[in-house]
């Protein structure tokens, strides 16, 4: 079916998540992990030849971070039916014609990949959510995927105030007594960096003071949190260490 078909459908297992609503920068996050483990799994000798595709998903700076010998990730052209220019020595001109030939196998594999990636985009999000940059003749097909990701972020992903007041609430929800206790404290860290992104301040000590007061209201964890209290009398910074709060109650947990 073609070297571009077929790049699609070795693609067709790799999943995506559907984002119900406006995007959230988490959900955005989540996304381009998804097209970048896709992007990756494809093999190519383009940036430097250690990432895949990668480098069609993430920001120039940022591929050039770890790619190899910071080298860019240059989008292909096509290189046409036939080489332009050929040399009468037969043995150039059969190199030329095989560089030609790998050349043409690049560009469709890059054109595969991005297809895909392009789709899987369009079908994980709300059509309101990229409609803006829908052209009436081309649909999406002239967007990368890229493209399309930076314009989630610039019109999705910014928060109202009614998704920080959702956040917040969410960060002072109660301990659910099944939830591990390393869990519920990353999964505050998740809505913090949310938070955070939107402009609201960290605040790691009321945090901690929240998470004492809704694991002390179960009691169940009564020894370990005599315990951290009589170290953080001591070292007073530990209040503002939640992670190792939670590594003391899931040791806790575990005796």
């Amino acid at each position: 079916m073609g070297i571009k078909q077929d790049t699609e459908d070795s693609l067709k297992d790799f999943e995506f998540t559907i984002i119900d609503g406006q995007p959230t920068d988490e959900d955005l996050n989540q996304l381009t992990k998804e097209c970048t483990n896709a992007a990756a799994s494809i093999s190519t000798t383009l940036g430097g030849g250690q990432h895949g595709h990668v480098g069609m998903v993430i920001p120039e700076a940022d591929y050039i971070l770890f790619s190899h010998n910071a080298e860019r990730f240059v989008i292909p052209t096509n290189p046409g039916a036939y080489p332009a220019n050929v040399d009468p020595d037969a043995i150039v001109r059969e190199r030329q014609v095989a560089e030609h030939k790998a050349s043409i196998i690049e560009f469709e594999t890059y054109r595969g990949v991005e297809n895909f990636l392009r789709k899987a985009i369009i079908k994980s999000v709300g059509h309101e959510w990229i409609a803006e940059i829908e052209s009436e003749e081309m649909g999406f097909n002239h967007r990368t995927p890229r493209e399309l990701l930076d314009h989630l972020r610039n019109n999705g992903g910014t928060l109202d105030h009614l998704d920080v007041t959702e956040l917040i609430q969410s960060l002072q929800k109660d301990w659910d007594h099944v939830e591990a206790p390393a869990t519920f404290f990353a999964r505050g860290d998740k809505i913090e960096r949310q938070l955070v992104k939107a402009g609201q301040a960290a605040n790691p000590t009321l945090r901690l003071a929240f998470g004492l007061s809704t694991f002390e209201a179960s009691e169940e964890f009564e020894p370990s949190i005599r315990e951290w209290k009589s170290q953080a009398c001591r070292r007073p910074n530990l209040y503002q260490l939640p992670h190792l709060h939670a590594e003391s109650l899931h040791r806790s947990q575990q005796a």
